[in-house]
Formats: C-alpha cells, sequence, structure tokens
C-alpha cells in the first residue's frame, strides 16, 4: 500500500502579503485576458504574474519538479521498470527523457561512454545531440510540451515523496 503525504507547499512570505485573497487566482486556463488584468490590478505579485498563457514558464516549472522528483532516473530500483529513454550530457544539464526525441550523431564531438555515468544513455547512444523530443523532461524547451511521457508518469506514480521537503 502507498504512503502518500502531502509535501510543504511554495507560500508567500505573510510579511510581504498580508491579505492572500489578493494573490490567489483560478487555474490559468480558465482566465481570459480581462480576468488577468483584473487580477493583476489586485496585485502585483499575483499568481498570474508569468503569464496564463505563458506555455514556456509551464513548461520550465514541470521540467525542473520532474527533476527534483527524479523523473528520469538513471539507477535501477528493485521493482520498478528501469526508465528506458533517459539520457544525460546530450543537451542539457543532469538527466532528460527522449521520447520521440530524434538522435544525430555527432562524431567531430569528444566521445561518450552510454554506461558510464554522467554520459548514461538508456538507448546506447555515444556522442551527439537529441532533437525535438516531445516529453516535459526533454532536455530543452519545446512549444506545447506541457505533459510527461508515459514512462515518466509512471516514475511519478511509483515515486516515494515521504522525504519531499
Amino acid at each position: 500500500m502507498p504512503d502518500i503525504r502531502p509535501f510543504r507547499a511554495l507560500r508567500y512570505d505573510p510579511a510581504s502579503i498580508a491579505d492572500l485573497a489578493l494573490v490567489v487566482a483560478p487555474p490559468y486556463d480558465v482566465i481570459d485576458a480581462a480576468e488577468e488584468a483584473r487580477l493583476l490590478e489586485r496585485h502585483p505579485a499575483n499568481v498570474v504574474k508569468g503569464g496564463r498563457a505563458d506555455y514556456a514558464v509551464h513548461n520550465t516549472m514541470g521540467h525542473e519538479l520532474g527533476h527534483l522528483f527524479g523523473m528520469t532516473r538513471v539507477n535501477s530500483v528493485a521493482g520498478i521498470p528501469d526508465h528506458p529513454l533517459f539520457y544525460e550530457k546530450r543537451g542539457g544539464s543532469g538527466s532528460h527523457c527522449a521520447f520521440a526525441a530524434v538522435f544525430t550523431a555527432d562524431p567531430a564531438a569528444p566521445a561518450l561512454n552510454p554506461a558510464t555515468a554522467g554520459e548514461r544513455d538508456a538507448q546506447g547512444k555515444g556522442a551527439g545531440q537529441w532533437d525535438n523530443g516531445r516529453c516535459i523532461i526533454f532536455g530543452y524547451s519545446v512549444d506545447m510540451k506541457r505533459e510527461w511521457c508515459k514512462h515518466c508518469a509512471l516514475e511519478f506514480i511509483l515515486s516515494d515523496l515521504s522525504e519531499f521537503r
């Protein structure tokens, strides 16, 4: 049975924001331009400040949370399938997901060993670059890429968030 517990949320500083009603908003996908303007008039630090349709901000947040939760796990864990599409160092920092991405080998680049820590690649690729991945945990932003692939989603579902602080 999974042990599910809440984790500590990001919060406004009560010394800076006396009335939280001034900075909360409905979900961004139901806010039109007029509502966004009204919310920002209420307080300049309103949560919509990033923009109701600023997908780059949402992609970055989802991507970095994926790193925090270990969505592209590079080490095997007993009883959990390995992530079949992770890669390290081929465009990006840390491990990323190559779901629906295209790999271009680069013979002029320094050699990479797909079995060496920091250079690993689940598909065995050497030196080169992954491009146009569709998972939000891909190494760089692609327009409208707002969801995890089935492999990264499984990593989240199987994650133990009890130690998350």
